[in-house]
């Protein structure tokens, strides 16, 4: 007669232990998939569904400030765009006018404004807040026609980096739009406003880590329940 060794007597434990608990087994992994899952698809989808409900918002609050700089500033808007129209870009750049719309665009410009330009009815920037940008072409030339055509066009990226007046920003996102300059009842011109929405977006990432935090704590007690549940069921079997 053969006496079983300690390797032998630890792998008929193991054959023993792999026999017991079989719905334990195939539901624990199964639902821990499941719940890993469901809970990623809904923080991702919680966090879509606020980046494009903040894109609109960043979008309109753009809008106000293109319009509350319109009425603010109609006749400083008229005599840069009368200044500036024929004029080439070297001329456009060295524009008198363009000092004095600074100066006055400084005393209103909403808080968050990166960037203001205009352009003419060509599409050519007659004004920007960054002055080597003057007499450049629009990047989109497809919003200046629906401009001209009477309709705002907006739009929320993330830029590397991004030029303005103070020099260049590093990972911010932009809320940029295009608008009718208007004098009179007459278009005269675009104008184009860059605002920064980055302070919006940070808030996002921290509800979204938040949310997460909630939702696995969430489904961590569902499949604890689960587990002692199909645990309590399978020693009943055995």
């Amino acid at each position: 007669m053969t006496v079983p060794n300690n390797n032998q007597k630890d792998e008929a434990r193991l054959l023993l232990a792999s026999g017991k608990f079989p719905l334990l087994r195939r539901l624990s992994i199964t639902s821990l998939a499941a719940m890993l899952i469901t809970a990623t698809l809904l923080i991702f989808l919680y966090r879509q569904d606020q980046f494009a409900e903040h894109e609109v918002i960043a979008v309109q609050d753009n809008e106000e400030s293109a319009i509350h700089l319109q009425r603010l500033l109609d006749e400083q808007f008229n005599t840069l765009v009368t200044s500036g129209n024929g004029l080439d870009a070297q001329v456009l750049k060295a524009n008198p006018n363009i000092d004095l719309f600074t100066a006055e665009l400084k005393k209103v410009r909403p808080p968050g404004i990166l960037k203001v330009k205009v352009y003419n009815l060509s599409g050519t920037a007659i004004y920007s807040s960054v002055k080597s940008e003057i007499g450049g072409i629009g990047k989109h030339p497809e919003w200046i026609g629906k401009a001209l055509q009477g309709k705002a066009t907006g739009r929320m990226e993330f830029r590397a980096s991004f030029n303005e007046a103070a020099g260049e920003k590093h990972d911010v996102y932009v809320s940029e739009i295009y608008m009718p300059l208007t004098h009179a009842g007459n278009t005269i011109g675009i104008l184009e406003i860059y605002s920064d929405a980055t302070p919006i977006f940070k808030r996002i990432r921290v509800n979204t880590i938040r949310i997460a935090l909630i939702a696995f704590s969430v489904f961590a007690a569902l499949y604890a329940a689960l587990f002692f549940s199909v645990l309590r069921a399978d020693r009943a079997v055995a």
